[in-house]
């Protein structure tokens, strides 16, 4: 769980870098992008009347569902609908339509990102800078943005570790 909410911090942080600006539609698109995944796994732990779900199983259907469902929820809290949309597109941002488009590519770059900084700095060899490089019509610093997306990673760890130890008190 904290890797999900760190993971979206960073996301949401790059794609609000990506726009210029501090906390917008793309910064609550990026932060609530895996919001499907959360209760799928939720759903997956309360199982109250039969066997615990195969963590295979559980994947399965959450990497085939987790955005839609996070759609479904994005709705049923009226958020934006440009955010609804970089929440249901953020994996195939030229599928979304018009109005939420943009949120669903900053929050497609942010994710990108966010995953190349955590591979980074658990020292894992990763293809995403290139990814992003031979992106065509992808027009900006990657260097600053991957800064961004490391800063924002040490910031969101220091934050849990905090918590944690507090929490040990």
């Amino acid at each position: 769980m904290d890797a999900q909410r760190i993971h979206s911090v960073v996301t949401a942080e790059v794609a609000a870098h990506l726009v210029g600006e501090t906390r917008c539609r793309s910064y609550v698109g990026g932060l609530l992008h895996g919001i499907g995944k959360l209760s799928i796994y939720r759903a997956a732990v309360r199982y109250r009347r039969g066997p615990e779900p195969e963590n295979a199983f559980v994947i399965q259907i959450c990497n085939q569902f987790y955005a839609q469902l996070g759609v479904l929820i994005a709705r049923t809290w009226n958020l934006d609908p440009a955010v609804v949309t970089a929440i249901g597109f953020h994996n195939s941002p030229n599928k979304a339509p018009g109005d939420g488009k943009r949120e669903a590519w900053m929050v497609h770059l942010g994710n990108i990102i966010a995953h190349t900084a955590t591979a980074e700095a658990e020292g894992l060899d990763t293809h995403g800078r290139m990814v992003i490089e031979k992106m065509s019509g992808v027009q900006f610093d990657l260097e600053e943005a991957m800064d961004i997306a490391h800063d924002a990673l040490s910031e969101a760890e220091a934050f849990i570790a905090a918590q944690d130890d507090e929490a040990e008190i």
